[in-house]
C-alpha cells in the first residue's frame, strides 16, 4: 500500500453515531464512567481498535487511512481503561471488536431516557493544527502569516458542527474581490437548497465569531460593492493576513470542494500539509 499513514479525525456522522450507541458509557464491561458529564464536556477518549499510527497498538499496515476513522475501528473509553487496552496481549483486535459490538448493543436495547442535561457539540471536538500548509502557495510567508492562519483555524473549531458546514459552503462558492470574498446569501441557498432563513441564524453565529462581516445593500452601494446584501469573509486580523490565508483557500480547494469540506466540517487540518 502506498499510502502515507496519517492520523486522521473521524467525521462527523461517525462521531455522532459513537456517542448515540454509547450509553453515555464507557465502553469496557462494567465501567460507568461517563463519556459526557453533567456539564456537557468529553471526559472520556475515542481510541482506535487498530492504531491510527505506526507506532500504536493493534496498527494493521493494510488498512487505509480512511478505514483506521470508520465507525467500525473506534470504541469510546475513560482515561483508564484507554490505557488498560494497550495491553496487546490481553486486548487483541477481535476482543476489542467484541467489547465494542456487546457495548453498542446493549445501548440500543435500552430504552430511551428523558434528558437530564443539554451538550455542547463543540465540547467534543478535537483537531491537530497543520505543521507547514504545504498544500498551499505560501511563497512569502512570513511567521506572522502561519500564526494567524493557525488562529483562524483554532476560531473555526469553536463553531458547532452545522455552522462550520454552512461556513465552509461560503468559502468554496464566494466571489474573490482582491483580498476579499464576499458571498450572496440567496445563492447560498439556492445551491443548497435551503431557505434563507434556515441559514440566518449559523450566519448570526459567524458573525459573532468575526469569521464575516455583514453588509447590507445600501452600505454596499455607498461603498462601491456589490450593490444586495452580502457577507465578507474576514481573518481576525488587521493587516489581511488571514483574509489572504482565505483567498489562497478558495483559490486551492474551488476546484475539489471535497478535500475542503474534509478539512474545515471534520476539523482535519493535516490535510493543508500534503
Amino acid at each position: 500500500m502506498n499510502e502515507i499513514v496519517k492520523r486522521l479525525h473521524p467525521v462527523a456522522n461517525v462521531r455522532r453515531r459513537l456517542f448515540a450507541l454509547s450509553g453515555n458509557r464507557c465502553a469496557f464491561p462494567g465501567c460507568p464512567h461517563p463519556v459526557i458529564n453533567q456539564a456537557g464536556q468529553l471526559v472520556a477518549e475515542m481510541c482506535h481498535i487498530e492504531a491510527a499510527n505506526k507506532d500504536g497498538e493493534r496498527f494493521n499496515p493494510n488498512q487505509t487511512n480512511e478505514e483506521r476513522r470508520a465507525f467500525e475501528n473506534l470504541i469510546l473509553l475513560c482515561g483508564t481503561h484507554h490505557t488498560v487496552t494497550n495491553d496487546t496481549d490481553v486486548y487483541t483486535v477481535a476482543k476489542m471488536q467484541e467489547m465494542k459490538s456487546a457495548h453498542e448493543a446493549r445501548s440500543f436495547m435500552q430504552p430511551p431516557e428523558m434528558q437530564e442535561y443539554f451538550v455542547d457539540v463543540t465540547s467534543n471536538q478535537s483537531y491537530e493544527l497543520p505543521k507547514n500548509f504545504l498544500n498551499l502557495d505560501t511563497a512569502g510567508w512570513d511567521d506572522t502569516s502561519f500564526s494567524e492562519a493557525n488562529k483562524l483555524l483554532v476560531r473555526i473549531a469553536t463553531l458547532p458542527p452545522l455552522t462550520r458546514s454552512l461556513y465552509v459552503n461560503a468559502l468554496i462558492c464566494a466571489v474573490p474581490r482582491d483580498l476579499s470574498l464576499f458571498v450572496d446569501p440567496n445563492e447560498l441557498s439556492i445551491r443548497l437548497q435551503v431557505p434563507v432563513v434556515t441559514l440566518e441564524p449559523h450566519f448570526a453565529m459567524l458573525v459573532r465569531a468575526e469569521l464575516v462581516t455583514e453588509w447590507s445593500a445600501e452600505e454596499a452601494e455607498m461603498c462601491g460593492r456589490p450593490p444586495f446584501r452580502h457577507f465578507y469573509l474576514r481573518g481576525l486580523d488587521r493587516e489581511d493576513y488571514g483574509n489572504y490565508f482565505l483567498v489562497l483557500l478558495n483559490r486551492r480547494f474551488r476546484a475539489d470542494p471535497a478535500t475542503l469540506r474534509d478539512i474545515i466540517e471534520n476539523l482535519n487540518y493535516q490535510l493543508l500539509d500534503e
